[in-house]
């Protein structure tokens, strides 16, 4: 754990704890969801090309990106990208 000191005008040292740098991962209708910490990504692998409607969904915003090199469609990693990839994978019937 990461640990980080505030200095106050007045003298005052308060101690406290960084947020936590680990990578989550799991799976929702069938796509492997990476919350990539150390690469600041949220990325989403799926097993083949999806559907014409949930590659436009998200593209919508700019919020994701087709990323070649590794393979996923990936944003950078916060609520709101985190909250939209699971309204978008949760809506797959397939």
């Amino acid at each position: 754990v990461k640990h980080f000191i505030l200095h106050f005008a007045r003298g005052g040292i308060v101690v406290g704890k960084l947020k936590e740098t680990e990578d989550k991962e799991y799976t929702i209708s069938g796509v492997r969801v990476v919350e990539n910490a150390k690469e600041n990504r949220l990325q989403l692998f799926f097993a083949g090309i999806p559907s014409k409607e949930i590659r436009s969904q998200l593209k919508e915003n700019n919020t994701f990106r087709w990323t070649p090199s590794i393979g996923c469609w990936q944003s950078y990693l916060n609520r709101w990208c985190i909250e939209r990839a699971k309204v978008i994978l949760n809506s797959i019937t397939e």
